[in-house]
């Protein structure tokens, strides 16, 4: 008896809260538009920046800005240059190439947004030391044949300074990746690297070994297509020097793509760093110092 009034109660109070259900639209406005301001400068190459407008979340085309003012000022040598809109929102020095050891600031005037500035450092050229491979190196962590290129270059202990490793590896019968240097899978339990956070991470600081030679070892595996094909390959190891700019973009932009699987901080992921002044974007430089080619 006492289950029937229970469930009649019920019945009675879950109706009562429907029929008082209203509808409510809310006006959600969009966020203000702003300046967007991106560049990284690479040694031996012009000076380039790119400007647009930030866009709605739901917006599927770049909003270009090309009618803006952008001027470089090479700080060590006190010269400015203005640079040209060439397409799509891309502005380039005529003649000027990006140089080393060098400052630069960025100075960008548009009409609607105003001015937006950024300071930037070119990183120094550095060499690797040694290098050594080994194509029979055990098997990887992911259950194939590995190999093992082993990397040495010496830091300066007068400044801070941040690199990247890149390595590409292809068949001699097949078309490499020319024109652009390219990333394929590579891991190292070195401390350098591991404490960077993975040990897939390509760039890190000098904090581990500042003023010392770092000696880095990188594994990687052809898929054990040699066992399938007689082929031979050639592997490409580029040393990269980035700015501190670059670093911290680089760190910052991990953590919000890995906010996307986090159920916390999926609809307020981290703020990607920028060092923009009165815009969003970031202005760094980085310097391809050396490289390594082996066949094997």
């Amino acid at each position: 008896m006492r289950i029937k009034i229970f469930i009649k109660y019920f019945v009675i109070l879950a109706l009562t809260f429907v029929a008082c259900e209203k509808e409510t639209e809310l006006d959600i406005p969009e966020p203000s538009t702003k300046l967007v301001v991106n560049s990284v400068l690479v040694v031996n190459e012009p000076l380039k920046v790119y400007v647009t407008i930030s866009s709605y979340v739901m917006d599927t085309i770049a909003a270009y800005v090309t009618n803006a003012q952008v001027i470089i000022t090479n700080k060590n040598k006190a010269e400015s240059d203005t640079l040209h809109h060439t397409q799509n929102g891309f502005y380039q020095a005529s003649s000027k190439l990006c140089e080393p050891n060098t400052t630069y600031i960025v100075k960008v005037t548009t009409k609607n947004f105003g001015k937006a500035t950024a300071t930037t450092y070119v990183p120094s050229k550095i060499k690797f030391t040694n290098y050594s491979l080994k194509t029979k190196a055990g098997i990887s962590k992911d259950g194939f044949k590995n190999k093992l290129l082993t990397i040495a270059f010496s830091d300066n202990i007068e400044t801070s300074n941040y690199y990247m490793l890149m390595l590409e590896w292809h068949s001699l019968d097949s078309i490499g990746f020319e024109g652009f240097l390219h990333n394929n899978a590579w891991y190292s339990y070195s401390p350098i690297i591991i404490a960077e956070g993975s040990d897939e991470e390509s760039v890190f600081s000098d904090a581990l070994f500042n003023g010392k030679q770092a000696v880095i070892p990188m594994n990687f595996n052809t898929w054990n297509y040699e066992d399938h094909y007689d082929s031979k390959y050639i592997v490409k190891c580029y040393l990269i020097t980035v700015c501190e700019n670059y670093y911290k973009y680089h760190k910052s932009l991990i953590l919000h793509d890995e906010s996307g699987d986090n159920i916390w901080q999926a609809n307020s992921p981290p703020q990607l760093y920028s060092n923009v002044n009165n815009a969003f974007g970031i202005f760094s430089a980085i310097n391809i110092c050396d490289s390594i080619i082996i066949e094997f």
